[in-house]
């Protein structure tokens, strides 16, 4: 799994988490959202195939090691989002998440959400939590663990967590990353 996909995970489970029928819904308002993430990743060097970084002129290798290097150092982001009546009353449903990823509630209260997370594909498969805690009903924060197994057999983790605001109750429909 790509970092970028398990930022579309964490982006998903900032602004709402998914519920099936019969489960708790967090108490969170409805509104305009904003969520900041830190995150990081190891093993990063391990998503680029074994020879391609041989195949590279001198100057493209060396702006590709630059990038690896940096690819495990904590990251921030920000970002807003509209959560509506409709996603609180119908549980958030996890249209964000991978078509090749599973999720298993295990824990569903009013307050608090725990996942078990895990997406595949024919080149990885990752595995991973996700916690969310409604602190109130203005106030989310979490964090999401993943560790991925590729099929070459090397490997990456991604730590991430987040805290979320509620804004007002007005949504600007505006999405942002910063």
């Amino acid at each position: 799994m790509t970092t970028n996909r398990v930022l579309g995970i964490l982006a998903f489970m900032a602004t709402g988490v998914s519920l099936l029928s019969g489960q708790t819904t967090l108490n969170v308002k409805p509104g305009q959202w904003e969520t900041t993430t830190s995150g990081s990743a190891t093993g990063a060097a391990a998503m680029i195939p074994p020879g391609v970084l041989d195949k590279l002129t001198p100057d493209q290798r060396a702006k590709m090691e630059a990038a690896m290097k940096g690819a495990g150092q904590p990251r921030t982001s920000a970002s807003s989002g509209c959560v509506t009546k409709e996603d609180v009353a119908k549980g958030f449903q996890p249209s964000n998440l991978p078509n090749t990823c599973k999720y298993d509630v295990t824990l569903s209260t009013a307050s608090q959400m725990r996942l078990a997370v895990t997406c595949e594909t024919g080149q990885a498969k990752s595995t991973g939590t996700v916690q969310v805690d409604a602190v109130d009903s203005e106030h989310v924060k979490g964090s999401v663990q993943m560790a991925t197994a590729l099929a070459n057999g090397q490997a990456m983790n991604n730590n991430m967590t987040f805290t979320s605001k509620w804004v007002g109750p007005v949504c600007s429909e505006k999405k942002t990353g910063k």
